[in-house]
């Protein structure tokens, strides 16, 4: 073991000593946490100082007997101080709904997944590092669901949560102009991972959710000041998909704004127009710049006049598509399962530095199919309508407020990080699924909590996901 090493180990142990100290004091601290971590660490190193040091919450603490990374000794700490504090105030950390009953069969599949691939001869570390993603969105939804019940609590999650985005983009600058990545050969001029950009795109799905229905002045204020750092830090970070999936988020809260606030969607659909027009009429041409990303995003996904790289990124993607879609349908049923590599009857280019170039496609909306099977397919999907149909009924009858901007926020970055997933590698990975874990646990919190009103004015309720058993009804059904 390096020096380095030694010095490290002792060092980890001690703030992980620390931290769970005071998890096991104020559960709710730690779930807090639990979201800093994953919205700023990235899990890959960009060779920079900053990087090298939040990278290791993601990895096995060196010199550690146990296969855990700090996040995930947090997360049982959390979980166990949640248990344990719910116990004792004679309450549930597990809230009885029957959309649980979908999330525990989603978790037998991933279970039968990960067994199923690794008894086939399936490599077993790489299993683990499959499936951890899936089993942090479980664990952050019951998680949610427990902690969130008090939705004042939300005010606290969007700061951390913010707080987490706004790391990244002082990184993301610091990187860009002061760092200077060589960017030779590659897309980000910020040395940002993949998943990075789209924290970028949440963070404006936020602000603009809370501009529209905040109802702190000083906020909205504040939130106009945060539009143009978090579009700089996505233009800089290179990410066609993740324009791309903000550019279908965008449209989709037009379309709430049309039905919820029919003057708000005229002014910004002609301020859109206003600057989106000669925008693309400059930058469609001359896309070298990093202010011409977006229009470089949108030319290439309409017109097919993509760059060479572009161009190859592409391609290269449909050939992995097929075969992809190949695997898929020699094992339609069961799937592969996870540490299993899916079949090249169309031979891909290697892509030097991703040893996990076989095993977790770009295409991460069949990768579920892939590894867990049709049922499991089934039961991902259903979990996803499940939450659109409830965040349907909340932008219906809720009050406009923090509240429904939070929750409106949470439905639009299910569909940036779902768009995300079609094109490029989003639901293998452990930050955006922790949290679609939580977007889902808040939507469905919220949901419970506008049912009175659900059944007062007639609408529509989806009869097996509308009732909260509970042993103590905190303030699900309360006004």
């Amino acid at each position: 073991m390096s020096t380095d090493s030694l010095l490290l180990l002792p060092i980890t142990l001690i703030a992980c000593i620390v931290v769970i100290g005071i998890v096991l004091a104020r559960p709710f601290v730690g779930f807090c946490l639990i979201i800093f971590v994953v919205t700023f660490c990235e899990m890959f190193t960009t060779g920079d100082p900053i990087s090298m040091i939040t990278f290791q919450m993601m990895i096995k603490i060196r010199g550690f007997p146990l296969k855990f990374t700090p996040l995930e000794i947090l997360m049982l700490a959390t979980i166990i101080s949640g248990w344990s504090k719910a116990r004792a105030n004679g309450d549930r950390f597990w809230i009885k709904t029957a959309s649980n009953k979908l999330w525990i069969g989603f978790a037998l599949t991933i279970a039968f997944g990960f067994f199923w691939g690794w008894r086939r001869g399936g490599d077993f570390n790489t299993a683990v590092i499959e499936v951890r993603g899936l089993v942090y969105a479980i664990l952050m939804y019951f998680m949610g669901t427990f902690f969130l019940q008090d939705f004042k609590r939300l005010k606290h999650v969007s700061w951390v949560f913010m707080l987490g985005v706004l790391g990244l983009i002082i990184i993301s600058i610091v990187r860009y102009s002061i760092i200077r990545f060589d960017t030779t050969g590659v897309d980000s001029l910020n040395g940002s991972n993949h998943d990075t950009a789209l924290f970028f795109a949440m963070l404006t799905m936020y602000l603009l959710s809370q501009i529209s229905f905040g109802t702190w002045k000083w906020h909205k204020f504040f939130n106009y000041l945060l539009l143009f750092p978090s579009i700089f830090s996505m233009m800089i970070s290179g990410r066609r998909a993740a324009f791309v999936s903000l550019v279908v988020a965008y449209g989709v809260y037009l379309v709430i704004l049309f039905i919820r606030k029919r003057k708000a969607f005229w002014i910004t659909l002609v301020i859109t127009v206003l600057i989106g027009a000669p925008y693309m009429a400059i930058f469609w041409s001359n896309q070298s710049s990093p202010l011409g990303m977006p229009a470089r995003a949108i030319r290439s996904q309409l017109s097919g006049q993509a760059s060479a790289r572009d161009a190859s990124s592409d391609l290269y993607r449909l050939v992995e598509k097929y075969d992809v879609h190949y695997t898929i349908m020699q094992n339609r049923i069961f799937g592969v399962g996870f540490g299993q590599q899916f079949y090249t009857p169309v031979e891909l280019i290697s892509l030097d530095g991703f040893v996990f170039q076989l095993y977790t496609p770009h295409i991460n909306i069949l990768w579920i199919w892939l590894k867990v099977g049709i049922v499991g397919f089934a039961l991902f999907w259903l979990l996803q309508c499940i939450g659109f149909f409830q965040l349907a009924q909340v932008i219906k009858y809720s009050r406009a407020g923090p509240e429904l901007g939070f929750t409106l926020f949470a439905g639009l970055s299910l569909v940036v990080i779902l768009v995300y997933a079609y094109v490029d590698i989003a639901l293998s990975g452990y930050r955006l699924t922790s949290l679609m874990g939580i977007f889902l646990a808040v939507i469905n919190l919220h949901y419970q909590k506008v049912l009175p009103e659900v059944h007062k004015f007639g609408g529509r309720k989806l009869f097996l996901f509308n009732r909260t058993k509970q042993k103590k009804g905190v303030l699900l059904n309360e006004k």
